[in-house]
């Protein structure tokens, strides 16, 4: 067999060259990355000293590299100040060399921020600064945004007078973004901020119910500014979007706060939005169901209790034993007042659904039908229980329900 003469001479040509990248490129390739590693290795144990050292004398220009003495020194701004200012040095330094800043190298100074307690005035310029060039970098295309996002997380933790103003500078189109620099301008007591950043999000057509809520939220919880929720609420309504169970049960408990009789009206309605409202699938919870009836209870609105009653029972809701006692206690204030027709129909309709009204209901009920001269229904009463009751006497509430 023939060997071709041609594929002998460019194979040893091949075998030349690879021993050229051998002897020239791969030494330099690996002195580099030995220089990384020990860089590294100096800023896990806190030599940062060592590590520019090593730098200077290598003339090494990775912004990596750098990037890992800076976190050194961040890591530690809380605990010196100190550190900030090698750490201002370091990043001047790499710049004088030619090597540019990455938006790593900025998230990892502000970060190390973010973590003290109070900061001065001059590190509040630097954050403000970083900020600006963080954003800078950030608006390139194709930029990686996820550092972005995790910053945010953090300073929604500490809050900062000025974060609506740090974070609407980043070209974000997403809710989820928006809403989270809205909740970060709430955490710092900044709500016209909020409201800054939620005309932004309306412009951008991004905003959501949640959105509004957390509004709502602070301002009736916070501030008890009632006439800004109602605006935020009448600035969703015009935007079409529609409010849920939760955003009412908010309007709701600012209103049951109050203790107002003025505001029995107003409850009503607000509760009726919510079966209105309410899909299928929608759990009604127990804490909103126990303030409705406490708060009719106390305000000795009877009517209001029992229609909420009547509601919950067209929804097939079943109530819990906390509420049965609250029911027991309206049967009596019915009965109290010789109101008979409903204290008995919302007895009989306890029993009839297998909850069992406590014997001092029985008592009561029994007591004012002898006082109306009524022996019938005070002996109807007595065989009814004795034939619906499943439990002993002994038993004053069920189990029933979930709370």
């Amino acid at each position: 067999m023939l060997i071709n003469p041609s594929k002998i001479i460019c194979r040893n040509i091949f075998r030349t060259e690879c021993s050229l990248f051998s002897l020239f490129i791969q030494p330099h390739v690996r002195q580099k990355y030995t220089v990384t590693k020990r860089v590294l290795e100096l800023s896990k144990a806190s030599k940062i000293e060592e590590g520019k050292q090593l730098i200077k004398e290598t003339n090494t220009r990775k912004v990596s590299t750098y990037n890992m003495l800076l976190k050194s020194h961040a890591k530690l701004f809380y605990d010196s100040r100190a550190h900030r200012v090698e750490a201002v040095k370091l990043l001047k330094e790499m710049q004088r060399n030619g090597v540019k800043p990455t938006a790593n190298t900025y998230f990892i100074l502000l970060y190390g921020l973010i973590n003290k307690r109070k900061l001065s005035i001059e590190e509040e310029k630097l954050m403000e600064a970083w900020f600006n060039e963080l954003s800078r970098i950030q608006a390139r295309p194709n930029s990686i945004r996820l550092k972005v996002d995790i910053l945010l997380r953090e300073f929604i933790k500490k809050g900062h007078p000025k974060l609506g103003d740090f974070f609407m500078k980043f070209p974000r189109e997403d809710t989820e973004y928006w809403n989270l620099v809205l909740e970060g301008c709430l955490n710092s007591k900044k709500p016209s901020k909020a409201e800054t950043v939620l005309d932004h999000m309306r412009m951008l057509k991004i905003s959501n119910r949640t959105s509004y809520h957390m509004l709502i939220t602070y301002y009736l919880q916070m501030q008890k500014d009632l006439k800004s929720a109602s605006k935020i609420f009448s600035t969703m309504f015009n935007d079409q979007i529609t409010a849920d169970q939760s955003i009412y049960e908010t309007f709701i408990s600012f209103y049951i706060e109050l203790r107002d009789k003025d505001t029995i009206a107003t409850v009503e309605k607000l509760w009726q939005a919510i079966l209105l409202t309410r899909k299928e699938d929608d759990e009604i919870s127990v804490n909103l169901v126990s303030s409705l009836m406490g708060f009719y209870l106390k305000m000795r609105a009877l009517s209001s209790a029992e229609q909420l009653y009547l509601d919950l029972k067209s929804i097939n809701y079943s109530i819990d034993k906390h509420v049965v006692g609250q029911m027991s206690k309206l049967i009596t204030e019915f009965a109290s007042q010789h109101k008979m027709k409903s204290a008995m129909s919302l007895y009989y309709d306890l029993l009839g659904a297998g909850y069992n009204p406590s014997n001092h209901v029985l008592k009561v009920l029994i007591s004012t039908s002898i006082e109306d001269n009524d022996e019938d229904t005070a002996n109807q009463l007595l065989t009814v229980t004795r034939e619906m009751k499943k439990v002993p006497d002994t038993i004053i509430m069920s189990n029933k329900g979930k709370r």
